[in-house]
């Protein structure tokens, strides 16, 4: 019983949120004590950019179905999350929901890496061994990149902070 209220929890959180952020869009200061981390740095003047985080909730509950339900159909995950990737590269370029330029930045940068990292995987999926040696270590190679990209962003930004 409680595993299947958990389950409606998480499918109707999405919509729960946009119709919360929709309604609401126009007063959503009073409510920051209680609301604010559903919607903290993001822009409040466009309702797509406001709902960063009901397609965030959306793309985690596909891989979560792709993961559970498609586990035998490999290229069909890979290639799903490739979608999702380009689908939210498109929506960062349009819409760059963040208030902050850099927070737009490094998660294009972030989504940029995701979307890369998926060629590799669908390569890895349809290459011989050989093949797949090296492009484990290119898979390698991209994370490592992205973590210390990341890393001394966020080490730049703090030190600036601290000054």
């Amino acid at each position: 019983m409680f595993s299947l209220l958990c389950l409606i929890v998480c499918i109707c959180s999405p919509l729960g949120i946009f119709l919360f952020l929709k309604h609401n869009r126009g007063n959503l200061e009073p409510l920051a004590p209680r609301f604010g981390s559903i919607y903290e740095s993001l822009m409040r003047n466009s309702l797509f950019s406001l709902n960063f985080q009901t397609w965030f909730l959306l793309r985690r509950l596909l891989f979560a179905f792709t993961t559970i339900y498609l586990a035998s159909c490999p290229f069909l995950q890979v290639t799903l999350l490739m979608l999702q990737s380009f689908l939210s590269l498109c929506y960062l370029i349009v819409y760059q929901p963040f208030d902050k330029w850099i927070l737009n930045k490094v998660e294009l940068f972030n989504e940029g890496t995701l979307y890369m990292v998926c060629y590799p995987v669908l390569m890895f999926l349809l290459g011989s061994e050989g093949d797949n040696y090296d492009l484990g270590w290119l898979l390698i190679g991209l994370i490592v990149v992205n973590i210390g990209i990341n890393v001394f962003i966020m080490v730049f930004v703090t030190s600036i902070k601290l000054r």
